[in-house]
C-alpha cells in the first residue's frame, strides 16, 4: 500500500497539523507576556501570506517573522498597550461612582480603549507586512479605521466571536488550544488583505 503525498487528503492532514503546531507555537511564545506583540505579528504575517496563496512554510516563517520584527512589535505593544490598560482601568474607576456623568466618562474611556485596541492589532499586521518606521506604522494604524471602519471592526470582532463561541460551547475550549488562535488569524487575514488592497495596487 502506497500513500500519495499529493492527494487532497494527505495535504489536508498536513495543513491541519501545521495549523495546530502554529497555534501551540503562538501560545508558547506569548507566555512571557512581553513577547505578545511579536507573537501576534508573526501569526498574522504567516497566515496572511498563506491566505494570499503565496508559498508559505507556517512554522519556519513564524520564527523568521518573530526574529525580524520582535523589537518593533514589542515597541508598538508598549506604545499602544499601556494606554489601553490605563483607559480600561480608568473606566472601571469611573463606573464605580454610578452616576450619569461618571458613566459617560467611563464609556468614553472604553470607546477610546477599543479604538486603540483596533489600531494595535492593525499595527501588528502592518509591521509583519510592510517596512516602515514605528512612528509611521502607528500613524497608519490609527488612520486605517477611519478609512474602512466596517472591515477594521471585523478584524476585532471576528476573533472575539470565535473565541466566545469556543468558550461558551460545552467541550469546545480544547479547540481553542488546538487551533483556535491560528484559525482566527487565518480568517482575519482575508479581511486584512481586503483592507490593504487599495494601497497595494
Amino acid at each position: 500500500m502506497k500513500f500519495n503525498i499529493d492527494s487532497p487528503f494527505h495535504q489536508g492532514v498536513t495543513l491541519f497539523t501545521q495549523f495546530v503546531l502554529l497555534n501551540i507555537l503562538f501560545i508558547v511564545t506569548c507566555l512571557p507576556i512581553i513577547t505578545i506583540g511579536a507573537s501576534i505579528t508573526s501569526l498574522l504575517a504567516v497566515t496572511t501570506k498563506y491566505a494570499e496563496q503565496k508559498e508559505a512554510y507556517l512554522i519556519k516563517d513564524y520564527f523568521i517573522y518573530f526574529k525580524q520584527n520582535w523589537k518593533q512589535a514589542t515597541a508598538a505593544f508598549l506604545t499602544l498597550g499601556l494606554p489601553i490598560l490605563f483607559l480600561f482601568f480608568s473606566s472601571i474607576f469611573w463606573f464605580a461612582f454610578k452616576t450619569i456623568l461618571t458613566s459617560i466618562i467611563g464609556l468614553a474611556a472604553l470607546f477610546i480603549a477599543g479604538f486603540f485596541l483596533l489600531s494595535l492589532l492593525l499595527s501588528f499586521s502592518l509591521i509583519g507586512r510592510y517596512k516602515n518606521s514605528l512612528k509611521q506604522t502607528i500613524k497608519n494604524a490609527l488612520l486605517l479605521p477611519f478609512d474602512n471602519p466596517v472591515k477594521v471592526i471585523g478584524v476585532l470582532l471576528l476573533p472575539l466571536t470565535i473565541f466566545c463561541l469556543l468558550m461558551i460551547m460545552p467541550g469546545m475550549k480544547l479547540l481553542l488550544l488546538i487551533f483556535g488562535f491560528s484559525f482566527s488569524a487565518y480568517c482575519c487575514s482575508f479581511l486584512l488583505l481586503s483592507i490593504y488592497k487599495p494601497y497595494s495596487d
